[in-house]
């Protein structure tokens, strides 16, 4: 059953966290989230819980419909039926979600296949289910065809028909300087990266000055130029001209 909060509620989280073992006797301190990945801390008396006791800890009568998943150390999500039991000692126990909807789908995220309770899922979802940085990329696999970039609140409808595939990985844009191709790892590239990517490992002198120009850049800023100082963000396909500038 659930309490309320004490002094000597462990956390299973930070537990875990030191790799130790949690403690035969609670109360434990848990986490409840829903398909957003927006987690409540809750706090359960006993050891072994069941999939109603996760939802009365959160005010939620179970009801047709209503489903509770286990978070998995790997990530994987696994169902609870509402008289399911779940030991909280055991290491990795320590996630729940709760989704109010009465189908489940599966997902393919980096050739790892995942069971998802919510008709949608965002970039920004499928990022903290795959425990990647914010700044990496999610990329929707389309077979035989152009693969879709998935942002953070952009929502992939999991109900169509098949198995969605996704993909988690470091930004990677492929741009053109002074008609070249260049892979660059950063999303955003100073005055300085820019003179370098153009002329790597130049002998100019530090007093040299560059004219910067750009096009297909961002929607934003389509076209432009970038000074000493300056930075600019990067998209797929950027076009730039760097060149020595006749002042200096």
């Amino acid at each position: 059953m659930a309490s309320g909060f004490a002094l000597d509620v462990v956390d299973l989280a930070a537990v875990i966290a030191k790799g130790e073992q949690p403690p035969e006797q609670g109360p434990y301190r848990i986490l409840v989230g829903n398909e957003a990945l927006c987690f409540t801390s809750v706090v359960i008396d006993d050891p072994i819980v069941t999939g109603g006791q996760i939802l009365e800890s959160i005010e939620v009568r179970p009801a047709p419909g209503i489903m509770v998943f286990q978070v998995l150390s790997t990530g994987r999500l696994e169902e609870i039926d509402t008289n399911e039991r779940v030991d909280l000692r055991h290491a990795g126990v320590e996630r729940f979600l709760v989704f109010l909807g009465d189908s489940s789908y599966r997902i393919v995220l980096n050739d790892q296949v995942l069971t998802w309770g919510g008709r949608q899922i965002n970039g920004a979802t499928l990022k903290a289910l795959a425990g990647a940085p914010q700044d990496h990329d999610v990329w929707e696999i389309v077979p035989g065809g152009r693969d879709i970039l998935v942002g953070d609140k952009d929502y992939i409808d999991l109900t169509k028909p098949g198995v969605e595939h996704f993909v988690v990985k470091p930004f990677e844009a492929t741009i053109i300087m002074n008609a070249k191709p260049r892979v660059v790892h950063t999303r955003f590239l100073t005055y300085q990266q820019l003179v370098e990517l153009a002329f790597p490992g130049s002998q100019h002198p530090p007093q040299t000055v560059y004219t910067i120009d750009y096009d297909h850049g961002p929607h934003d800023h389509p076209e432009g130029s970038v000074v000493d100082g300056q930075q600019i963000r990067v998209k797929e396909g950027m076009e730039f001209y760097v060149s020595v500038s006749d002042k200096s």
